[in-house]
């Protein structure tokens, strides 16, 4: 009988504590943050018909270093 209700106070404390935390950690307290002061970068060529035919349709990334600039109308290679 001692043991059952030792499990019996375990799980309804475990049960609050969860319901607790998620009510507290689900709660969207913060302001938002904003950049206000970036400013995007020219695209250096004045190229504006570049082709994009061979960059694949969907969702593409790429990984380079940050000395590096690449213009944003010509395709990468």
């Amino acid at each position: 009988m001692r043991i059952a209700t030792s499990i019996f106070r375990l799980t309804l404390c475990v049960l609050i504590g969860l319901s607790l935390l998620t009510a507290v950690s689900c709660s969207n307290n913060r302001s938002k943050k904003e950049c206000i002061t970036f400013v995007e970068m020219k695209d250096p060529t004045s190229d504006t018909l570049s082709d994009w035919s061979n960059v694949p349709k969907g969702l593409n990334a790429s990984f380079i270093s940050i000395d590096d600039k690449l213009p944003k109308s010509v395709a990468p290679e």
